[in-house]
């Protein structure tokens, strides 16, 4: 007998590819949150002040979002920060702002305050100090650096000078520091991310009236509805992950629509059925009368496995949509990694002559 032909694995594709779904909607649902909010915004530019933060000297995160490379991505008419920087892009800035401290003496670097008391960062070196041309742009980093008080922050700048021997290797260095600081804040935000999950989970869950262990029941004896899931899973692309939240929420929408699945709030369907008062006569096959036990005529552990059903969904689809695709490609490929059915030869005819 050849497990990957057992009903098992296609009811297991069928159930991870239902949490898959409902996963799409969870992810855009905390991904539309996380937009109307600025979260990623908000968190990267948290991380850089951090990053640069150095009380005894100037505030250099303020300063970087200042400087025309970084003020360039901003959205000023939605007042919304980027969502991601460039590591080449934050060193050329960093090295702009520290090394024209040599030129403003120690004071509010390179920062112009408009008519309209807004703040830019004004990239046109003082005539009157033509000595600045002279200098190389690491000898003006180091010049600038000269002129701060000694601090963590200066002590991190000089190491890095010290490493390199020109430009491009202080780039080099100071995106690597950027780089290794952003893969420690995306951790960070995927923790931030586990409430959300849970929450907008929970409200998933309830608004679609998700019974794990139901739809399990359900899947295991149609197998009409689970050649149809499988048949979809057959085709899930996780790209639909890199598409708006509005486009993610169709997508998962039209193929749950396609499931023919015991979804929703129906009286036709615990826990409304309970109280409904048009109920259907006790059917004969065995195999509806759980059916109609759990739907209309439920014990005190039909009311347990639902609760508990519904906690389990809640529990399923807080592991993200990339986690059940993932697990749905494992599956997909188990499936296809199956026995071959073997082609059938069919002798050709002999032809004679006449």
């Amino acid at each position: 007998m050849n497990i990957l032909n057992l009903p098992i694995l296609e009811i297991l594709i069928s159930m991870v590819f239902i949490f898959a779904l409902l996963s799409v909607l969870v992810y855009s649902l905390v991904e539309w949150y996380n937009h109307k909010t600025k979260a990623r915004g908000k968190m990267l530019k948290d991380s850089i002040y951090q990053m640069l933060d150095d009380p005894l000297n100037a505030n250099y995160g303020a300063l970087l979002y200042l400087h025309p490379l970084v003020r360039g991505t901003v959205n000023y008419k939605n007042n919304r920060p980027p969502q991601y920087l460039d590591s080449t892009l934050f060193a050329e800035a960093l090295i702009d702002i520290i090394s024209r401290q040599w030129e403003d003496e120690g004071e509010e670097v390179g920062i112009v305050v408009n008519t309209d008391g807004s703040k830019e960062f004004d990239l046109k070196p003082d005539p009157a100090k033509p000595e600045l041309h002279k200098l190389t742009d690491r000898e003006l980093f180091q010049e600038g650096m000269a002129r701060m008080s000694d601090s963590p922050f200066k002590e991190l700048l000089e190491s890095f000078c010290r490493k390199s021997k020109g430009r491009p290797e202080l780039i080099l260095l100071i995106r690597q520091w950027f780089d290794s600081q952003q893969d420690r804040v995306s951790g960070w935000y995927k923790t931030k991310q586990i409430p959300k999950n849970w929450v907008f989970a929970v409200l998933v869950t309830l608004f679609l009236n998700v019974d794990s262990f139901y739809l399990y029941q359900v899947v295991a004896e149609n197998k009409g509805i689970r050649d149809g899931l499988v048949s979809m899973a057959m085709q899930a692309d996780s790209t639909v992950l890199q598409k708006e939240a509005q486009e993610q929420i169709q997508w998962s929408l039209d193929h749950l629509g396609q499931t023919n699945l015991p979804l929703g709030w129906n009286k036709d369907i615990a826990p409304l059925s309970w109280w409904s008062k048009d109920q259907p006569t006790k059917p004969e096959s065995k195999a509806l009368q759980y059916h109609y036990r759990r739907n209309f005529k439920p014990q005190w552990y039909d009311y347990a496995l639902y609760v508990f059903g519904l906690f389990f969904s809640m529990l399923m689809l807080s592991f993200g949509a990339p986690f059940w695709f993932d697990t749905l490609n494992k599956l997909i490929n188990i499936r296809k990694a199956g026995k071959k059915p073997q082609a059938v030869h069919t002798p050709t005819p002999k032809t004679t002559n006449s």
